[in-house]
């Protein structure tokens, strides 16, 4: 996720971590940052032999 520059928020959410403090209160991952990292994960899928 590094790699593909995934917000902060959304990493926390996908492996279920919690963001401390004042961040945590204010930072969400949003519909539109999900559709960002699925498009990433299907293009890494497909470069790398994957098929449907």
């Amino acid at each position: 996720m590094d790699e593909d520059h995934t917000p902060e928020a959304l990493q926390a959410h996908r492996l279920g971590h919690a963001i401390p403090g004042i961040r945590g209160v204010y930072t969400h991952a949003t519909p539109t940052m999900t559709s960002r990292l699925l498009d990433n994960l299907h293009h890494r899928w497909l470069d790398h032999g994957g098929h449907w």
